[in-house]
């Protein structure tokens, strides 16, 4: 896997001093929440694979820091498709590949939990950006190219803001248009605003604000959130 761009010149100069928690954060994260989250993982696994069978993982190609690709890993929860065979790259809440275990994994953002791993390995961090599969990633646009500056996160603000995306996509003809002509630039704005503001305290804010979006208490977060970036100014 090469790197969308090694030459380009990424825009790191144009953030704040202080980048968050960093890397000793993550890796202190990602090792405590393996070990302490090992039982779930492992009864998870264990779910998958008596309720649908291998493979109990699932990669995909996404882009990375400094444009360079990455496989970030999930807990399976669409059916297997034939060799070859392709589906559409975004999911909706009715889209027909998910199993009923699936759904459920999805609902609690459990699916996500094996990017530890990726945490562990530096590809990702706790907080920053979630990774974008290339098709959507346009390093024209220098707003692509700051977010590409850091690490891609496990949650961030924008991923807080739309967490219910896939219900709100499930009430379109064509959920990927929507997908890409109205939530992705959306999220991006948030990203960038993020990355501008980004602090210490910023990102443990995040992490205590994705424990309760997890936990169904989304409305404590919720005006803390509105005050990066009004919805208003999106459109």
């Amino acid at each position: 896997m090469s790197s969308l761009s090694p030459n380009s010149n990424w825009l790191t100069g144009t953030l704040p001093a202080t980048r968050g928690c960093g890397r000793c954060f993550d890796v202190v994260c990602a090792f405590a929440g393996l070990l302490l989250l090992g039982p779930l993982l492992l009864l998870i696994a264990l779910l998958i694979l008596l309720f649908d069978g291998r493979p109990v993982l699932f990669r995909q190609e996404r882009v990375g820091r400094r444009g360079k690709p990455f496989l970030v890993w999930k807990f399976r929860t669409m059916r297997t498709q034939a060799p070859g065979s392709k589906g559409p790259l975004i999911t909706a809440a009715c889209d027909p590949r998910i199993t009923k275990l699936g759904r459920w994994l999805r609902r609690l953002k459990l699916d996500e939990l094996p990017q530890l791993y990726n945490v562990l390995r530096g590809q990702m961090s706790v907080i920053g950006p979630r990774p974008e599969v290339k098709k959507y990633v346009h390093l024209e646009d220098p707003s692509w190219r700051l977010v590409l500056s850091v690490r891609p996160g496990l949650t961030d603000l924008a991923t807080l803001a739309y967490v219910d995306e896939e219900e709100t996509l499930a009430v379109y003809e064509d959920p990927e248009v929507e997908y890409r002509e109205t939530i992705l630039p959306r999220k991006l704005a948030l990203n960038v605003q993020y990355l501008r503001l980004r602090s210490r305290h910023t990102d443990l804010r995040l992490v205590v604000l994705t424990i309760l979006y997890v936990l169904h208490l989304r409305r404590r977060g919720q005006d803390w959130i509105d005050k990066f970036l009004p919805m208003e100014q999106l459109t």
